[in-house]
């Protein structure tokens, strides 16, 4: 065999492989269910990013560098809620499309508020992917213990409707797995 063709070779099984990391997407990417999404409106929706950890106690804040995101709720942003960040399932790249339909925001703060300013009247889902931090410890075959931090992240997200000059405000979440 020619060493080209081993390179050819490589090269599909590489693709193949990088294919199976990503799973397609059920829903068809449809412009005609994001009418009315793509302009600016009067409705305001504003809301505190955070999740409860595990042990029910404490309550993790996003910080300013979380990114929150503001997309239209309809059939294809449902199967990104539901297979993406409820089930945790890597999908395929969404339709380049889609992009200009989902805004964007920093929290203003350590605190995790935000405000989406503008927007069309509608029904949307916001949503944040958390990541952090905490202390922890091992100990290992030699019984030594040694300090570490182990790290979690979370999919957070809440299905909001607003209407004209409306202002609304995000004060239930729900968390992926």
């Amino acid at each position: 065999m020619h060493y080209s063709n081993l390179l050819g070779a490589s090269a599909i099984t590489v693709s193949i492989l990088m294919a199976g990391c990503a799973q397609s997407r059920q829903v068809p990417f449809n412009e005609s269910s994001f009418a009315g999404y793509g302009g600016s409106g009067s409705g305001t929706i504003k809301g505190t990013a955070y999740t409860v950890l595990r042990d029910n106690e404490t309550t993790r804040i996003a910080t300013s560098k979380a990114t929150i995101k503001l997309m239209p709720a309809n059939a294809y942003t449902e199967e990104i809620v539901t297979r993406r960040f409820f089930n945790r399932t890597k999908l395929e790249r969404p339709d380049p499309a889609f992009a200009k339909y989902v805004r964007r925001v920093h929290p203003d703060d350590d605190e995790g508020h935000f405000t989406f300013s503008h927007v069309p009247a509608g029904t949307y889902y916001v949503s944040s992917h958390l990541h952090w931090t905490y202390p922890s410890s091992y100990t290992d075959a030699d019984g030594v213990t040694w300090d570490s931090e182990s790290g979690i992240d979370q999919w957070i997200y809440s299905k909001v409707a607003v209407g004209k000059g409306q202002t609304v405000h995000v004060e239930d979440w729900s968390q992926g797995k």
